[in-house]
Formats: C-alpha cells, structure tokens, sequence
C-alpha cells in the first residue's frame, strides 16, 4: 500500500527521485513507515478501503511527511544499506578493531538494530501517536 505521490513528494522538496525509480522507493518508505506505527495504517485502511482514512488531517499530513522523508532517505542511502543498516552511519573497520554506530531510539529496526526509519521519518510521526506501543486505558 503506497499512501503518497510523486506529487507529495515534489512539495516535500527532497532530493528528487526519478518519476521511474519513484514508486519503488515509495512502496518500500510506506511499508516501513507503517511497520514502525504497528501495522496501524494498514489497519485503518482494510477497514475503510482507502489509504489514510480515518485519521485526522494532521496525522495524514505527518504520516505523508515520515513517507516522503523515508524515500528520500532510501534513495539517498542506497535501498539495500539503508534497509539493511548497514549504510555510512559511521561504522568502520580497521582490522580486527569495528566501531559499529548505533542509530536513533524508537521506530523498528532492522536485522543490525539500527532503526529501519530515518531521523525525519520519525520526528514526522512522533507528535501523531502512531508510535506508542502502550496499552491503551479505557
């Protein structure tokens, strides 16, 4: 489920994206985007059949943002590093001595640990709640 356009990509201002590389890298940013929210967006969408129903303006608006900010990421990173943690983020290795960087708290991550979602991605969704991984009190 891609929840964003090439369109909204434009208006984000990142750095552009070939119209034909585009979809890919937005299929892969919604699928992480909705895998760190616990599936909640795919939810919401099985249950109303459209992409981002249900949710306040402001929610889509972030969501949206944490999407485009994940595909450029993708894009900027390399599709395989940035998905894999294994990207720049400062590791290294000299010999049998490694400094492996640990990435930003939250969000999931990948097999390495290091968060799947980038910095923006994540600042985007932290103010819509779609991050909490509470219990919910009735």
């Amino acid at each position: 489920m891609t929840f964003i356009t090439h369109d909204d990509y434009i208006a984000y201002h990142g750095t552009p994206i070939p119209q034909e590389d585009f979809d890919r890298f937005a299929a892969r940013a919604c699928e992480a985007v909705d895998a760190a929210t616990g599936g909640q967006i795919s939810l919401e969408a099985a249950q109303h059949g459209d992409a981002l129903p249900g949710f306040p303006a402001f929610t889509v608006q972030q969501i949206k943002l944490a999407a485009c900010a994940q595909a450029e990421y993708l894009y900027f990173e390399g599709e395989e590093a940035a998905l894999s943690g294994s990207g720049d983020g400062g590791d290294y290795r000299i010999g049998e001595a490694a400094q492996v960087a640990r990435g930003a708290s939250g969000g999931s991550t990948g097999a390495s640990g290091k968060p799947m979602l980038c910095a923006k991605a994540l600042d985007a969704l932290s103010p819509t709640g779609l991050l909490y991984r509470g219990v919910a009190v009735c």
